[in-house]
């Protein structure tokens, strides 16, 4: 606020200073003749319109800054509210996977998948995934999007990412982690750090 209140002071003083010097140098008054008011219009002129030309180039390019700002925090925006409607999305379809019953399993994915994270038998998370590829890749998917956040808003990420530990319960999730690092043995995102017990 100061500063911008002492940008308009200095603005003013410029602007003033022109007429401030010739009225020192040539005195103030009214003339008789249309030449005296023609050689001060001149005079003044010739010191205005550089300067207002100045000013109206300083205005337009705080414009075109403040316009690169607005577009960045709407692209980002944007780019929040794809990813966060695709991890819903994937989110979704990875609940109604969990839940399915499975008669190869003898019980839903979920407790397989829980029961095998408690077991602490790597072998048997690579037949999961050899068995339940979607699941798998499902979690990949809400892994993928959550890391997309927390690189774009490190509060929506939080965010969302109790969203993921309240829907799934937060032992399945580390199961998950734990599931599909071990399973595809390729690096990415676990987002909820934990170990085989």
């Amino acid at each position: 606020m100061r500063r911008s209140v002492l940008g308009y002071l200095i603005a003013g003083m410029i602007m003033l200073s022109p007429i401030i010097m010739y009225a020192c140098t040539f005195g103030v008054g009214t003339w008789n003749t249309h030449e005296y008011w023609a050689e001060m219009g001149s005079a003044l002129g010739g010191i205005y319109t550089p300067i207002v030309g100045f000013l109206t180039l300083y205005v337009i390019f705080r414009q075109v800054k403040n316009q690169e700002q607005t577009d960045r925090y709407n692209r980002k925006q944007s780019d929040i509210n794809r990813v966060e409607a695709d991890l819903n999305e994937s989110v979704v379809l990875m609940l109604k996977k969990l839940k399915e019953s499975d008669p190869e399993l003898g019980t839903t994915i979920s407790d397989a998948i829980l029961k095998i994270y408690r077991s602490g038998n790597a072998k048997n998370h690579a037949q999961l995934l050899n068995a339940k590829p979607d699941a798998i890749a499902g979690w990949i998917g809400i892994a993928g999007a959550l890391s997309g956040l927390k690189i774009l808003d490190e509060y929506r990420y939080i965010n969302q990412l109790s969203r993921v530990a309240g829907y799934f319960d937060y032992e399945l999730c580390l199961a998950l982690d734990v599931t599909v690092s071990i399973a595809t043995n390729k690096k990415y995102d676990k987002h909820f750090m934990g170990d085989i017990p």
